[in-house]
């Protein structure tokens, strides 16, 4: 009696009745407290299923989640199936086989963590099947029978899962009537999305009612982080240049000589990016390693650009937002000895550059 007094000490939860929602343990992303005890009931329409994803998990260290963790059950606890216990990892997913699921989130005495993140969202119960599992590094996919028109009561997923160390880039170049996970949309084109991790799930809806041409969409690997260059010339460019970089984009580039080599040149071929206040989408070039060196420049439009380091090491980095995407920039890296005469050497090999490596395909 005294243990179950001491468990339900912190309560927690709640019931969700929308469409979609997000929820989390109590305090995420800081600690969750000691003696927890969370209880959301999600209860969705009626001819519908609950799909729930858990993006982060990290509670008490333990392979059998004897301690804290996370129970869901189908309707409710003791009154239905249990789809899962878990207390490690990411993106964990279940779905329901009615419109309601139960999660609960139990905590100890002794061990604290961040926590967890979870979202749900509404499936509806279809009668007609489609979508499937992507796994190649790029490739298309499309709503049924485009560009003609869908049928009544689709419901297509297509799980979308690159490399480990890769992002998934997904761009609609024609919609009329969809929705997706990250970006539910129903009309326009060009519209893009990228994951947060190797993995993406989209989800094709359609009622009994009004029927149109669909949608089709292509999906490719996008890398986020730091690369590194170590010869003596080169180029490198923005993502999927010269189409449109992605969105949520952070690229790094870091460009070293030798050491007797001390200067290093950058130059930027058109950068089209959103904008022309450089707060949104830009280009950031830094005078030695990221953040800890003088800032040379940032730059989100113009042409021909060039910056020299004072050091043999020059770092570039691109950023852009969660909005509007554009061409992008495509540039180019070469060094020079230490006691070299910058002035006519500099000219000279920008010409040549320019001419050569930097040239729109």
């Amino acid at each position: 009696m005294l243990a179950e007094r001491q468990l339900s000490y912190y309560d927690c939860g709640g019931h969700l009745s929308g469409f979609s929602g997000e929820f989390s343990s109590p305090n995420y992303p800081s600690y969750y407290p000691s003696n927890a005890r969370c209880i959301w009931e999600i209860q969705v329409e009626y001819n519908s299923y609950v799909y729930v994803q858990f993006d982060h998990i990290a509670l008490e260290p333990n392979s059998n989640c004897n301690h804290d963790f996370i129970e869901i059950y189908e309707r409710q606890p003791n009154a239905s199936t249990l789809l899962g216990r878990i207390c490690t990892g990411s993106y964990e997913i279940f779905t329901s086989n009615s419109n309601r699921m139960t999660v609960v989130f139990s905590s100890d005495g002794s061990y604290q963590n961040t926590g967890f993140h979870a979202s749900y969202y509404t499936v509806f119960i279809d009668y007609y099947h489609c979508g499937g599992y992507l796994s190649g590094s790029s490739g298309t996919f499309s709503s049924p029978n485009y560009p003609s028109y869908y049928p009544s009561n689709a419901r297509c997923i297509w799980e979308i899962q690159v490399q480990y160390n890769g992002y998934v880039h997904v761009q609609f170049d024609h919609v009329s009537y969809t929705s997706t996970l990250l970006g539910r949309i129903c009309t326009g084109g060009y519209q893009a999305f990228t994951s947060y991790s190797n993995r993406m799930m989209v989800v094709f809806l359609s009622d009994g009612s009004y029927q149109n041409t669909g949608f089709h969409a292509s999906y490719y690997t996008f890398f986020r982080g730091k690369n590194n260059y170590f010869s003596s010339s080169g180029t490198f460019q923005s993502p999927f240049y010269p189409g449109n970089y992605p969105n949520n984009a952070d690229c790094v580039w870091e460009i070293e000589a030798v050491s007797n080599y001390r200067f290093t040149k950058c130059l930027c071929l058109f950068p089209r990016t959103e904008g022309g206040t450089c707060q949104y989408d830009y280009i950031e070039i830094y005078d030695g390693p990221l953040y800890t060196s003088p800032l040379l420049g940032k730059i989100c439009y113009g042409s021909y650009l060039t910056y020299t380091s004072s050091s043999n090491l020059m770092t570039v980095r691109f950023h852009s937002d969660s909005s509007i995407t554009k061409r992008g920039f495509r540039a180019a890296y070469y060094t020079i000895p230490a006691d070299q005469n910058t002035s006519k050497f500099m000219f000279n090999t920008e010409l040549r550059f320019s001419a050569d490596n930097l040239h729109t395909k």
